[in-house]
């Protein structure tokens, strides 16, 4: 059995990639929990910290929108693009293994799970910091989404949960987040998801380009789905409206085009009303995507404004720099069928009239009989289980090369065909 303290113990053995190439941002306490050095810039232009929060943004202006709501001003602070982007993240989900804090917390005893998770939390709560200047607040009661255990950080800003069927956790940072976070944490991000967190995967972004001046209205993109520009050459989304579209009553309209079960949601929406100011005529455009049948690449941390002018046609009108879109691609799984299933299926199904017919004709009629004229194949049956009950036992070792490029399998196997969405 596992000895316990050496299970929940904190300090890394594994030289995993993250040991390789992690920055020297530790220091190892005498009682063997592992601390962050206070190696952040000061988070606002005074050098010191506003509120109880870690996370406040430094006081630059142009991360705010004022709006008026008719007795006051009030200042909004929003996710702005990076340098030569047009889109900004509003939302990020990433999700990773154990492993990346060590072997250890990978088929940890019921008795030792939450213990040794609380001990991953101070770790990822120390990177969370790194990347985006804001860390764990506090341990929820319970989990979520499917996790056992969940953490709320610093001023809401999203959530940690660990413990998941599949040995992973899920770091969770919502729109408030992502516009407070510390500038330049898209590539902080990208480069712990590439070089530091094992199985690493993005499970949800959201990208949103803001037209504070609402150059282009609901009016605009309601009119452009009317003529098909959100097709993208295939079926056209499901499309809702919300609020007063026949009365505007300044309170603000959403047009929503797509479900989020689906994989893909885009919202088109009236912020400043939605906010509280009846005159603003600041209009979001905002795309949710999700790995639902979707694999999302890590350079959409760097380059948001590619993979957002691919959504929809009709997006390029804010593509004034001629930046190329990038398409993000869904994944249609095909199930193959072996040669061992194809034959128990023809004889469940057909094996009784065989029999009969094979009363009245010869094998060979038979054969004739029943493939007149038809000379393919079933489409999900894998060619090479065909192929290989042709082959001798010796033709079928000197060809193991081949089997193996061309990836026979004996059981059932799973291909993964890209179709752009």
């Amino acid at each position: 059995m596992t000895n316990t303290t050496d299970v929940i113990s904190p300090v890394v053995k594994k030289q995993s990639k993250r040991a390789q190439v992690l920055p020297r941002r530790y220091d190892e306490t005498v009682r063997g929990k592992r601390e962050a050095v206070d190696f952040l810039s000061p988070v606002c232009n005074t050098g010191g910290k506003l509120g109880s929060s870690q996370a406040k943004p430094s006081l630059e202006l142009d991360r705010y929108v004022i709006l008026h709501n008719g007795k006051e001003s009030f200042p909004v602070l929003i996710s702005r693009p990076t340098e030569n982007e047009i889109a900004a993240i509003d939302w990020i989900s990433v999700s990773g293994g154990y492993e990346t804090y060590g072997d250890k917390y990978l088929g940890l005893d019921v008795a030792q799970r939450e213990k040794a998770f609380d001990y991953m939390a101070d770790l990822i709560d120390a990177d969370l910091k790194h990347i985006f200047g804001f860390g764990i607040l506090k341990k929820r009661d319970k989990g979520m989404h499917f996790h056992e255990y969940s953490w709320e950080l610093e001023d809401n800003f999203g959530l940690l949960l660990i413990g998941h069927a599949t040995g992973r956790f899920t770091i969770q940072i919502n729109g408030t987040g992502t516009a407070y976070a510390s500038k330049g944490w898209e590539k902080r991000l990208y480069n712990y998801m590439v070089n530091e967190l094992e199985r690493a995967k993005i499970t949800r972004i959201d990208l949103c380009h803001d037209d504070l001046e609402g150059i282009y209205d609901l009016d605009f993109f309601n009119e452009q789905d009317t003529l098909g520009m959100f097709g993208n050459g295939g079926r056209l989304p499901t499309v809702q409206h919300f609020g007063n579209w026949k009365r505007p009553d300044g309170k603000g309209r959403t047009l929503q085009l797509g479900k989020r079960e689906n994989g893909k949601c885009g919202r088109f929406y009236e912020k400043g009303k939605q906010l509280g100011d009846p005159s603003s005529p600041w209009v979001r455009s905002e795309i949710e995507i999700s790995s639902t049948d979707r694999i999302i690449p890590f350079e959409v941390l760097l380059s948001p404004s590619q993979y957002f002018l691919a959504q929809y046609q009709c997006l390029n009108v804010f593509n004034q720099d001629s930046i190329q879109p990038v398409k993000i691609y869904t994944k249609q799984i095909e199930a193959e069928i072996t040669w061992e299933k194809a034959v128990h299926n023809a004889r469940h199904s057909y094996g009784k009239y065989i029999n009969m017919f094979r009363q009245v004709y010869s094998d060979e009629e038979l054969l004739d009989i029943l493939t007149h004229k038809r000379t393919q194949t079933p489409a999900r049956l894998i060619p090479c289980e065909i192929l290989a009950k042709r082959w001798t036992e010796e033709a079928m070792q000197s060809t193991s090369d081949y089997l193996t490029a061309s990836g026979a399998r004996s059981q059932v196997a799973i291909k993964e065909s890209l179709t752009c969405n």
